[in-house]
């Protein structure tokens, strides 16, 4: 199976999906950064009182508030998010995070549930293991001291 079938046919669920860092959108965006500092993720999930993804942070959105105004750090993370998070849900084909991250121009797609209770993160780093992992000869060219495996032949 090629990579096209691999992509509507896999499903997000069997991506390996990060725990995602969320973050009650009363919070500040400076408890948002040591969030996403102490996860060592680019962005945190917004939710709200119902425990629902409500949008997102990323640190591309910090460095244009901080570059408009350093207070933004004690303003409300809910002020500064993107409420038009790019979100996939777990049965979706993996073709979907990709279709979302060009989409959005975007590097981290949230996995929610039919109810918009976040189940993960996947996004660029997931879907490089997820390609290696289905064509490891066509992307495993070099072993890890830097021989050449292409030219190597296969078996005995």
């Amino acid at each position: 199976m090629g990579l096209k079938e691999q992509l509507q046919t896999t499903t997000v669920n069997k991506l390996n999906l990060r725990p995602a860092t969320t973050i009650h959108k009363s919070a500040t965006v400076r408890e948002a950064v040591v969030k996403m500092r102490a996860a060592k993720l680019g962005c945190v999930i917004v939710v709200d009182d119902d425990d629902k993804a409500a949008g997102m942070f990323t640190e591309g959105m910090l460095r244009s508030a901080i570059n408009e105004s350093i207070s933004v750090l004690d303003d409300s993370v809910e002020h500064q998010m993107v409420e038009r998070l790019p979100w996939v849900l777990p049965t979706d084909g993996v073709g979907m995070v990709l279709e979302a991250m060009e989409e959005h121009n975007i590097r981290f797609i949230a996995v929610l549930d039919e109810d918009r209770h976040v189940v993960g993160i996947t996004g660029q780093k997931s879907m490089m293991e997820f390609v290696a992992e289905m064509f490891p000869h066509e992307v495993m060219t070099q072993d890890a001291t830097g021989v050449d495996l292409s030219t190597r032949k296969e078996g005995a």
